[in-house]
């Protein structure tokens, strides 16, 4: 039974969000996200639960509480109870897998080489253990690094899935179903490859939102993404998709188990102070940034309360963020300048969609000192080439076109081929003769895109130098 002040807080959180939808809109809008979902929890009572935009614009599909989007790295939390959940069964134990805990912490002082695993449209660059393992012992660390530095390192999640499986003898997929999913009744929350257990909308099918990226004159791009994207080695970092209805009901178990523990388990970071007069609240906070979509998950456990926010477009801002910073404060009725978060909002639109022109100026700045050289012959590149350290392979190929990145640059020569990166990937990018032995691969702006490329944002890593060493009569 709820005490009086519960229920005047309550009252008050509604009334607060009682203009928010304008203030949401303007943020998603900022954010260059065609649709959002919401939803807010209070004192362990649903006070908002909403859709706003489109899910699917081709098809005037509206954002829904029931629509579906992949969480992104969201996923990681469920992984991390999926360990708890087997220390608790006495299949694994903390005290023993020091290294596990490490690996969860992100304080392992490995650092992550996006470019050992990651290729254009979200695709993996190795799809077996073999290759895990290679590319994670590749990964630099310091001397003194382990336990002393926090380095987010999403593959490590990938290793946490390997011993999920091991230990509970069924797959990273089944487990979560079983002991997470179907007992916390998140009947549209699965993996992406598989289909949810109950379909809410549109004819029977479960109502997906799409991906989407933005360009900086604010067309909407539709990714074309596969399934790939979100298979091993990602599905533990990234595999998971859900709705906002369902998230609730995680937040909720997660408040539930807090609560029980009285704030033993799970540790908790303390909220900055927001304003002179404001209390700190301890706060549960992950957020996602995925192929064509971003999610952000606070919870209050102390208070019983939570915001989920889950939105379809990536590396063209962050609206998720925005949205859940802005009903953050209404939840806890912070004063908040909204002008300034939209602001915010904008300058970190404007700034991922500027990414591919920033590295494009700089490539050409740069490749105006060097000297220029003979281009290759297609013949003589193309190939199939494999790092003897990561065991990671690119191909090169022959194309018979491409449409140059570098129109205005005439000295730039396309060499009639295309480099594909790992060994799952049916992407290429053209390859351009960038100057002396060295060679591009950056694709033109929409490309650049629509193939989510922004963890690539510098621009000395969209060329390669290559060495050709001719043998008597090849």
């Amino acid at each position: 039974m709820q005490s009086q002040d519960s229920r005047t807080r309550i009252s008050n959180v509604r009334n607060n969000l009682r203009n928010a939808k304008d203030v949401i809109t303007r943020l998603m809008s900022l954010g260059n996200s065609p649709g959002l979902s919401v939803a807010l929890l209070c004192d362990g009572e649903l006070v908002l639960s909403e859709g706003y935009g489109c899910a699917d614009i081709a098809n005037r599909k509206p954002a829904t509480p029931e629509t579906i989007y992949p969480i992104a790295s969201i996923t990681k939390p469920f992984a991390a109870i999926a360990c708890g959940l087997l220390v608790s069964d006495k299949n694994l134990s903390w005290g023993e897998m020091a290294t596990l805990v490490d690996a969860l912490s992100h304080r392992t002082g490995l650092a992550d080489q996006v470019c050992f695993h990651l290729g254009p449209n979200g695709q993996p660059m190795f799809d077996n253990r073999e290759g895990l393992i290679s590319v994670v012992n590749a990964m630099p660390c310091g001397d003194d690094d382990f336990r002393k530095l926090w380095r987010y390192n999403p593959l490590l999640y990938t290793l946490i899935g390997l011993v999920i499986e091991k230990s509970s003898s069924q797959s990273l997929e089944q487990f979560l179903l079983t002991r997470i999913f179907e007992p916390l009744d998140m009947r549209s929350t699965s993996f992406i490859q598989s289909t949810p257990s109950h379909a809410t909308h549109c004819a029977g099918e479960a109502h997906v939102a799409r991906p989407y990226a933005a360009t900086r004159n604010g067309e909407f791009i539709l990714r074309d993404v596969t399934p790939t994207a979100y298979e091993f080695p990602f599905n533990a970092p990234m595999g998971i998709q859900s709705t906002v209805v369902d998230m609730v009901q995680f937040a909720r178990a997660i408040i539930d188990g807090y609560q029980s523990q009285r704030g033993g388990n799970p540790r908790v970071l303390p909220i900055p102070h927001v304003g002179a007069n404001e209390r700190k609240k301890k706060i549960l906070f992950h957020s996602g940034t995925g192929n064509g979509f971003v999610s952000s998950l606070h919870i209050y456990p102390e208070t019983a309360d939570a915001v989920v926010v889950l939105a379809n477009s990536s590396f063209s801002g962050n609206a998720a963020n925005s949205v859940a910073v802005f009903l953050t404060c209404l939840l806890n009725d912070f004063s908040i300048d909204i002008q300034a978060l939209e602001g915010n909002t904008k300058a970190c639109s404007d700034y991922e969609t500027d990414r591919w022109s920033v590295v494009e100026r700089r490539l050409k700045k740069e490749r105006a000192t060097q000297r220029s050289g003979d281009a290759p012959r297609a013949d003589d590149i193309a190939g199939v080439y494999k790092d003897e350290v990561t065991g990671l392979v690119l191909r090169i190929e022959k194309q018979d076109s491409a449409v140059s990145a570098y129109a205005n640059m005439p000295a730039v020569q396309y060499l009639g081929v295309s480099i594909k990166f790992g060994v799952v990937t049916d992407v290429g990018l053209p390859l351009w003769m960038w100057c002396e032995n060295t060679l591009c691969f950056l694709p033109g702006e929409r490309d650049y895109q629509l193939l989510g490329m922004g963890y690539l944002n510098h621009w000395c890593q969209f060329y390669f130098i290559f060495i050709l060493i001719r043998e008597a009569g090849r």
